[in-house]
Protein backbone atom coordinates (compact mmCIF):
# COMPACT_ATOMS: atom_id res chain seq x y z
CA UNK A 1 0.00 0.00 0.00
CA UNK A 2 0.74 3.40 -0.52
CA UNK A 3 0.72 4.59 2.55
CA UNK A 4 2.81 1.72 4.15
CA UNK A 5 6.36 3.33 5.50
CA UNK A 6 9.38 1.51 3.61
CA UNK A 7 11.96 -0.75 5.65
CA UNK A 8 14.31 2.39 4.29
CA UNK A 9 11.99 4.81 6.08
CA UNK A 10 11.62 2.91 9.27
CA UNK A 11 15.44 2.53 9.30
CA UNK A 12 15.94 6.12 8.75
CA UNK A 13 13.56 7.02 11.12
CA UNK A 14 15.30 5.32 13.92
CA UNK A 15 18.27 6.85 13.23
CA UNK A 16 17.10 10.10 13.77
CA UNK A 17 15.63 9.03 17.17
CA UNK A 18 18.19 7.15 18.24
CA UNK A 19 21.56 8.86 17.18
CA UNK A 20 23.80 10.22 19.98
CA UNK A 21 23.40 13.45 20.75
CA UNK A 22 25.52 15.61 23.03
CA UNK A 23 22.96 17.75 25.44
CA UNK A 24 23.56 20.89 25.77
CA UNK A 25 24.66 22.70 28.68
CA UNK A 26 21.46 23.63 31.13
CA UNK A 27 22.75 27.25 31.70
CA UNK A 28 23.45 27.37 27.62
CA UNK A 29 19.95 26.32 26.91
CA UNK A 30 18.55 28.77 29.79
CA UNK A 31 20.28 31.54 28.09
CA UNK A 32 19.17 30.65 24.83
CA UNK A 33 15.38 30.71 25.92
CA UNK A 34 15.88 33.79 27.46
CA UNK A 35 17.41 35.43 24.16
CA UNK A 36 14.19 34.39 22.65
CA UNK A 37 12.24 35.69 25.38
CA UNK A 38 13.75 39.22 24.87
CA UNK A 39 13.04 39.04 21.51
CA UNK A 40 9.82 38.45 21.50
CA UNK A 41 9.25 41.14 24.39
CA UNK A 42 11.05 43.57 21.58
CA UNK A 43 8.24 42.63 18.74
CA UNK A 44 5.44 43.14 21.40
CA UNK A 45 6.54 46.07 22.86
CA UNK A 46 6.73 48.07 19.79
CA UNK A 47 3.89 48.66 17.14
CA UNK A 48 6.22 49.65 14.74
CA UNK A 49 7.02 46.46 13.90
CA UNK A 50 4.16 44.39 14.26
CA UNK A 51 3.63 43.59 10.30
CA UNK A 52 7.27 42.17 10.49
CA UNK A 53 6.12 40.53 13.51
CA UNK A 54 3.30 39.02 11.85
CA UNK A 55 5.52 37.96 8.65
CA UNK A 56 7.93 36.33 10.83
CA UNK A 57 5.16 33.79 12.68
CA UNK A 58 3.36 32.56 9.64
CA UNK A 59 3.96 28.87 8.80
CA UNK A 60 6.61 28.36 6.18
CA UNK A 61 4.80 27.45 2.81
CA UNK A 62 3.78 23.78 1.95
CA UNK A 63 5.91 23.32 -0.78
CA UNK A 64 9.63 24.56 -0.56
CA UNK A 65 10.20 27.84 -2.10
CA UNK A 66 12.91 28.52 -4.48
CA UNK A 67 16.22 28.94 -4.02
CA UNK A 68 18.26 31.57 -2.42
CA UNK A 69 19.47 33.38 -5.36
CA UNK A 70 16.05 33.34 -6.73
CA UNK A 71 14.22 34.31 -3.35
CA UNK A 72 12.25 37.12 -3.55
CA UNK A 73 14.08 40.15 -1.49
CA UNK A 74 11.40 43.02 -0.83
CA UNK A 75 12.01 44.69 3.13
CA UNK A 76 8.64 44.88 4.54
CA UNK A 77 6.56 47.74 3.41
CA UNK A 78 5.16 48.66 6.52
CA UNK A 79 7.53 48.06 9.07
CA UNK A 80 10.59 50.76 9.00
CA UNK A 81 13.17 49.53 7.59
CA UNK A 82 15.98 50.30 9.98
CA UNK A 83 13.90 48.74 12.58
CA UNK A 84 13.63 45.26 10.46
CA UNK A 85 17.19 45.85 10.33
CA UNK A 86 18.29 45.97 13.63
CA UNK A 87 15.90 43.13 14.82
CA UNK A 88 17.12 40.86 11.91
CA UNK A 89 20.55 41.52 13.43
CA UNK A 90 19.20 39.78 16.72
CA UNK A 91 17.54 37.02 15.16
CA UNK A 92 20.67 36.18 13.05
CA UNK A 93 22.66 36.49 16.63
CA UNK A 94 20.54 33.95 18.18
CA UNK A 95 20.57 32.05 15.59
CA UNK A 96 24.21 31.98 15.53
CA UNK A 97 24.35 31.23 18.99
CA UNK A 98 21.59 28.10 18.83
CA UNK A 99 24.04 26.37 15.83
CA UNK A 100 27.21 26.88 18.31
CA UNK A 101 25.47 25.95 21.44
CA UNK A 102 23.42 22.82 20.11
CA UNK A 103 25.60 21.85 17.25
CA UNK A 104 23.20 21.90 14.33
CA UNK A 105 25.87 20.99 11.32
CA UNK A 106 25.68 17.77 13.24
CA UNK A 107 22.14 17.51 15.37
CA UNK A 108 20.05 19.76 13.29
CA UNK A 109 17.78 16.47 12.97
CA UNK A 110 18.20 15.78 16.88
CA UNK A 111 14.26 15.78 18.39
CA UNK A 112 15.32 18.29 21.34
CA UNK A 113 16.45 20.38 18.16
CA UNK A 114 13.24 20.58 16.61
CA UNK A 115 11.37 23.51 17.77
CA UNK A 116 14.49 25.48 17.04
CA UNK A 117 15.06 24.45 13.30
CA UNK A 118 11.15 25.34 12.82
CA UNK A 119 11.31 28.29 14.29
CA UNK A 120 14.44 29.28 12.36
CA UNK A 121 12.86 27.83 9.22
CA UNK A 122 9.86 30.01 9.66
CA UNK A 123 11.56 33.22 10.42
CA UNK A 124 13.81 32.48 6.70
CA UNK A 125 10.27 32.27 5.54
CA UNK A 126 9.79 35.93 5.77
CA UNK A 127 11.01 37.81 2.70
CA UNK A 128 12.14 40.92 5.11
CA UNK A 129 13.95 38.41 6.80
CA UNK A 130 15.78 36.97 3.87
CA UNK A 131 16.49 40.08 2.52
CA UNK A 132 18.36 41.60 6.10
CA UNK A 133 20.37 38.14 5.94
CA UNK A 134 21.63 38.93 2.25
CA UNK A 135 22.85 42.03 3.08
CA UNK A 136 23.94 41.22 7.17
CA UNK A 137 25.43 37.66 6.18
CA UNK A 138 29.13 39.32 6.23
CA UNK A 139 28.73 40.00 9.69
CA UNK A 140 28.22 36.38 10.94
CA UNK A 141 30.27 33.29 10.87
CA UNK A 142 30.53 31.85 7.64
CA UNK A 143 29.61 28.24 9.30
CA UNK A 144 26.40 29.45 9.99
CA UNK A 145 25.33 30.95 6.50
CA UNK A 146 26.34 27.93 4.92
CA UNK A 147 24.26 26.02 6.72
CA UNK A 148 21.40 28.35 6.92
CA UNK A 149 21.43 28.60 3.21
CA UNK A 150 21.82 24.98 2.67
CA UNK A 151 19.02 23.62 5.49
CA UNK A 152 16.81 26.82 6.80
CA UNK A 153 15.65 28.56 3.99
CA UNK A 154 13.34 27.74 1.86
CA UNK A 155 12.65 24.16 3.76
CA UNK A 156 9.54 23.90 4.93
CA UNK A 157 9.39 22.80 8.79
CA UNK A 158 9.95 19.42 9.95
CA UNK A 159 11.77 18.52 7.22
CA UNK A 160 14.38 16.59 8.20
CA UNK A 161 18.26 16.54 6.66
CA UNK A 162 18.85 13.41 4.68
CA UNK A 163 22.38 12.00 5.52
CA UNK A 164 25.61 12.67 2.88
CA UNK A 165 25.13 8.85 1.38
CA UNK A 166 21.44 9.14 0.70
CA UNK A 167 22.75 12.50 -1.53
CA UNK A 168 25.22 10.65 -2.96
CA UNK A 169 23.30 7.34 -3.50
CA UNK A 170 20.55 9.54 -5.62
CA UNK A 171 22.94 11.56 -7.46
CA UNK A 172 24.35 8.45 -9.00
CA UNK A 173 20.69 7.28 -9.79
CA UNK A 174 20.21 10.17 -11.31
CA UNK A 175 23.56 10.46 -13.33
CA UNK A 176 22.69 7.32 -14.74
CA UNK A 177 19.05 8.42 -16.02
CA UNK A 178 17.13 5.64 -13.94
CA UNK A 179 13.67 7.01 -12.83
CA UNK A 180 11.59 4.62 -9.94
CA UNK A 181 8.01 4.52 -9.99
CA UNK A 182 6.08 4.25 -6.46
CA UNK A 183 6.57 0.87 -5.86
CA UNK A 184 10.09 0.23 -6.53
CA UNK A 185 11.73 3.67 -5.26
CA UNK A 186 14.18 3.56 -2.27
CA UNK A 187 12.30 6.19 -0.17
CA UNK A 188 8.83 6.93 0.57
CA UNK A 189 8.79 9.31 2.89
CA UNK A 190 10.94 11.37 5.78
CA UNK A 191 13.93 11.06 3.57
CA UNK A 192 12.19 11.27 -0.24
CA UNK A 193 10.89 14.87 0.60
CA UNK A 194 14.34 15.58 1.57
CA UNK A 195 16.06 14.59 -1.54
CA UNK A 196 13.45 16.31 -3.88
CA UNK A 197 14.61 19.60 -2.19
CA UNK A 198 18.11 18.04 -3.06
CA UNK A 199 17.47 17.67 -6.88
CA UNK A 200 16.09 21.29 -7.16
CA UNK A 201 19.26 22.93 -5.55
CA UNK A 202 21.52 20.33 -7.34
CA UNK A 203 22.98 23.43 -9.66
CA UNK A 204 22.73 26.16 -7.39
CA UNK A 205 25.70 27.39 -4.91
CA UNK A 206 24.25 25.64 -1.73
CA UNK A 207 23.06 22.54 -2.39
CA UNK A 208 22.45 20.52 0.44
CA UNK A 209 25.27 17.62 0.99
CA UNK A 210 23.65 16.07 4.20
CA UNK A 211 24.49 15.95 7.53
CA UNK A 212 25.84 12.79 9.60
CA UNK A 213 24.50 12.49 12.60
CA UNK A 214 27.56 10.79 14.59
CA UNK A 215 30.13 12.97 17.03
CA UNK A 216 33.51 13.03 14.74
CA UNK A 217 31.48 13.48 11.54
CA UNK A 218 30.18 16.29 9.84
CA UNK A 219 29.75 17.55 6.31
CA UNK A 220 27.15 20.77 6.72
CA UNK A 221 29.64 23.59 5.93
CA UNK A 222 32.46 24.33 2.85
CA UNK A 223 34.45 21.54 1.18
CA UNK A 224 37.53 23.86 2.46
CA UNK A 225 36.40 24.02 6.24
CA UNK A 226 37.71 21.27 8.87
CA UNK A 227 36.13 19.91 11.68
CA UNK A 228 35.56 23.13 13.95
CA UNK A 229 37.34 23.41 17.37
CA UNK A 230 34.42 22.28 20.15
CA UNK A 231 33.53 25.69 21.62
CA UNK A 232 34.89 26.57 24.92
CA UNK A 233 33.57 28.10 27.49
CA UNK A 234 32.56 31.68 26.98
CA UNK A 235 33.15 31.47 23.50
CA UNK A 236 29.73 32.26 21.07
CA UNK A 237 27.92 33.20 24.28
CA UNK A 238 28.64 29.75 26.50
CA UNK A 239 28.86 30.13 30.10
CA UNK A 240 32.25 30.43 31.80
CA UNK A 241 32.95 27.49 34.12
CA UNK A 242 32.51 27.38 37.76
CA UNK A 243 35.00 28.28 39.98
CA UNK A 244 34.41 24.42 41.30
CA UNK A 245 35.15 22.95 38.11
CA UNK A 246 38.46 24.74 37.69
CA UNK A 247 41.72 21.76 37.74
CA UNK A 248 43.56 21.57 41.20
CA UNK A 249 46.41 23.65 41.47
CA UNK A 250 50.01 21.35 40.94
CA UNK A 251 51.73 20.66 44.53
CA UNK A 252 53.92 23.42 45.84
CA UNK A 253 56.87 24.15 44.66
CA UNK A 254 56.72 21.43 41.76
CA UNK A 255 57.45 18.30 43.50
CA UNK A 256 56.69 15.07 41.94
CA UNK A 257 54.16 13.22 44.94
CA UNK A 258 54.48 9.96 43.33
CA UNK A 259 58.64 10.07 44.12
CA UNK A 260 59.33 7.81 47.90
CA UNK A 261 60.52 10.12 50.67
CA UNK A 262 62.59 7.29 51.65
Amino acid sequence: MADKMKWTDAWQQLVYEHSPLRAVDVADFQRLLRQLGEFERLLLANTALTPYANELTRPTPPTPSPPPSESPLSVGETSPDHLVRHVAAIQLQLMEDAFYSLRLDRHANAVDNRGWMNLFRRWAASPAFQSQVKKQEKTFSPRLVDFYYRYIEGWKEDTLVPHPWDVRADDRKRARGETESEETETFGGITKESLQICRERADGPYKPKGIFLDPGLVEAGYDFFDEPARVKPGEHGTSEPSPSSAPAPPPAGGEDSSKSTD
